[in-house]
């Protein structure tokens, strides 16, 4: 009887897919909703990084001329 259950959950276990891909697309809608809004802010955050590096840049090519 143990063996039985242990090979099912096994079979189970095998059968689930775990990539990221599928675990958005069975998420709840409040789950895909918090990703996408990090994902937004992730990007917008990089946004300021980059264009805080090329301010920085410019401010020391005007400081050594």
């Amino acid at each position: 009887m143990e063996a039985d259950i242990t090979s099912q959950a096994v079979g189970l276990a095998s059968n689930t897919d775990f990539s990221l891909i599928q675990l958005f697309v069975r998420a709840d809608f409040v789950v895909k909703s918090v990703i996408i809004i990090l994902i937004a802010c992730s990007i917008y955050s990089w946004a300021i990084i980059i264009e805080k590096i090329k301010l920085f840049k410019k401010i020391n090519e005007s400081s050594e001329i």
